[in-house]
């Protein structure tokens, strides 16, 4: 069993012992013993040199966690570590700092700090668009991020058509009934609610409100906040 270095570090080996477990007890739905190690290993690999991809892979991981627990702040501060981790070790242009900074782009967007999101979104599509073809899956995930911020900002326009891109291509890469495109179906209502065209958003959700009904209880959390903003955009549609 792995346990210190000759000069009395603990060794990276122990770090990704810790992290093997962390990935058993999330299997296991043990949370809260996967956060404590996924916090062992971080704090070794800190104290490692020349191990910032690792410690990169790790605190994504406990970031990940953070959102599951909705420490929004938490998550948002480890994830901008890792971007400034990417920034140092990674080429330019990097893929991987492109899907990093949907997840960024969306952590803003909850936020509600819509210009860094927007700027994390624009950053995302570019990088994507480098290693993937404009009608694939990933790109069209940035896209989305990108379209909902550019109506949060009131780049109507613009935002609907990044919308409408990603729902399209959604389309062509998914079977029919996939939850991605109901995702899509309903993130352009949400841009449509944010433009105030009240009768596109009624349109498409209640596309997402048939399907779902399909698929899920009407006491599901999706289907409820479904039906909510169906109340919402029918009580502006009878002003």
């Amino acid at each position: 069993m792995y346990k210190l270095k000759k000069n009395g570090e603990i060794s990276l080996e122990v770090a990704l012992i810790y992290d093997l477990l962390r990935f058993v007890n999330n299997k296991s739905y043990n949370v809260k013993k996967a956060n404590e190690y996924n916090e062992k290993s971080i704090s070794i690999l800190r104290n490692l040199k020349n191990e910032e991809y690792t410690l990169a892979d790790t605190l994504k991981s406990r970031a990940f966690s953070y959102l599951k627990e909705r420490k929004k702040e938490e998550a948002k501060v480890l994830l901008e570590e890792v971007v400034s981790i990417y920034d140092r070790i990674l080429p330019d242009n990097h893929y991987k700092i492109g899907n990093l900074n949907i997840a960024l782009a969306r952590l803003y967007y909850q936020l509600e700090d819509y210009e860094k999101s927007y700027e994390c979104a624009k950053k995302a599509v570019k990088l994507l668009s480098l290693k993937y073809d404009r009608q694939s899956t990933d790109v069209a995930t940035a896209l989305m991020a990108l379209g909902l911020a550019n109506c949060k900002l009131g780049n109507f326009e613009e935002g609907i058509n990044n919308l409408k891109e990603t729902l399209k291509t959604r389309i062509e890469k998914f079977h029919d009934n996939d939850f991605a495109i109901l995702d899509a179906y309903e993130s352009l209502a949400d841009g449509y609610i944010d433009a105030k065209d009240y009768k596109e958003a009624k349109k498409y959700l209640m596309i997402v409100k048939d399907e779902l009904s399909k698929k899920v209880s009407v006491e599901d959390k999706w289907y409820k906040r479904i039906e909510e903003k169906l109340k919402c955009v029918n009580e502006n549609l009878n002003k």
